[in-house]
């Protein structure tokens, strides 16, 4: 018997790769990983992913590439605020994604609400962080360098010192959603839109901090519209290519821009898991015009949610057992609702500080509501799993049952 052709190689680095690896693998990759964790179902998936130590995080992948095969790369989330890293990294091998000069672009918060002024779209105001900002609104302050939220704060709770790091932003109370889009030669196409979990406190989650998706959420034509002409202004603006995600806050119909993710979003594994879509597929089609066509995105077969368990306090992981499922989690079978699984799971014994992710939980139903429901009850047994794995010695199951 005659071996297969060999799958190609794609490098994906980032504080968290396994979603997008399980992507690749979708795509007809063969993944080979750096990230933070190197957690256990990463590791099943990637025998040989590496991990980048905390203290070495991010300069350290730039060594770690060096040592992978010789393949074109993607990055994860964090990494675009690095663009003179992306760049060193970019000369080290062939780059699938938006190189420095986009991401300086695209992540500069008040190039980004010029744009949407100038098209004539929802805008948020700004003021720089060496001034102060006006009262007649509520602001928030940012890190010019943030991700997942971490260093938000309100301005109003005595976060209103100068600094050259930060900025002040509108706050606006509506929706957290997330829009996920792929550009290829000027053209754009929304994958898909989904709700965000923010700073959720039965998920232990710190104020404002990114902690899951919920959808796909079907907008209606106006919105729909709206995220369009918001992902071809700033697509055409900043010259984004591939895979990106655009936040904004729903307040009134319209959305309202937070900020621009140029790499593959974390909101996208809830879509690929409903629809079905191989979102790398999508990503490889829009830099190889002459390859074969992109497939296309479905309609959803149910409601997919995303959730990250912090830690309230120091904790050792547990052996959380054969708590994920490889069938589901490569889509060789759909994760069908109900279904309650685990992902991004720690070996045991691995020491996890507060306020840093546990695991996440992923959960799928006919409803939004029986959705989070599912999340919640699964985010209680982790929660009381890990704490008392301390002293204990149980399992979770797949179904996430004690």
């Amino acid at each position: 018997m005659t071996a297969g052709p060999s799958k190609p190689t794609l490098l994906i680095v980032g504080a968290s790769a396994r979603a997008a690896a399980q992507s690749a693998i979708r795509a007809g990759y063969q993944p080979w990983c750096a990230d933070l964790f190197a957690d256990s179902d990463l590791r099943a998936i990637v025998p040989d992913a590496r991990r980048c130590p905390a203290d070495q995080y991010p300069n350290g992948l730039a060594n770690l590439i060096r040592e992978a095969p010789e393949a074109p790369w993607i990055y994860t989330g964090g990494l675009e605020n690095h663009p003179r890293l992306i760049g060193k990294m970019k000369h080290l091998r062939l780059l699938l994604g938006n190189g420095p000069v986009a991401l300086r672009l695209c992540r500069n918060p008040f190039l980004v609400q010029e744009v949407l002024r100038r098209a004539g779209l929802p805008a948020l105001r700004l003021v720089t962080g060496i001034e102060k900002p006006p009262g007649e609104c509520r602001w928030l302050r940012k890190p010019l360098r943030g991700s997942a939220g971490q260093g938000i704060a309100f301005a109003d709770r005595g976060n209103r010192g100068r600094s050259r790091a930060h900025y002040f932003q509108q706050f606006i109370d509506g929706t957290p959603m997330s829009a996920v889009f792929v550009r290829a030669e000027r053209a754009v196409t929304l994958v898909g839109v989904t709700e965000q979990l923010i700073g959720v406190e039965w998920l232990n989650a710190p104020a404002f901090r990114y902690c899951g998706s919920v959808g796909p959420v079907d907008p209606v034509a106006p919105l729909r519209g709206d995220l369009l002409r918001i992902a071809s202004a700033l697509g055409d603006r900043f010259g984004l290519k591939g895979l990106f995600g655009v936040d904004f806050v729903l307040c009134g119909g319209r959305p309202w821009v937070v900020e621009i993710n140029p790499r593959y979003p974390a909101s996208l594994e809830v879509l690929e898991l409903a629809t079905g879509a191989i979102a790398l597929e999508l990503h490889r089609a829009a830099f190889d015009p002459d390859g074969p066509l992109a497939p296309r995105i479905e309609n959803s077969r149910h409601w997919v949610g995303k959730a990250i368990v912090y830690a309230s306090h120091r904790l050792v992981a547990p052996d959380w057992g054969k708590s994920w499922d490889r069938k589901i989690a490569l889509l060789e079978q759909p994760l069908d609702d109900p279904a309650v699984v685990l992902a991004d799971i720690p070996a045991a014994g691995e020491v996890i500080e507060q306020g840093w992710p546990i695991l996440t939980i992923l959960a799928a139903a006919p409803t939004r509501e029986a959705c989070v429901t599912s999340l919640q009850s699964g985010a209680r047994q982790v929660t009381c799993h890990a704490a008392s794995r301390i002293g204990g010695d149980s399992q979770i199951s797949p179904s996430g049952s004690t």
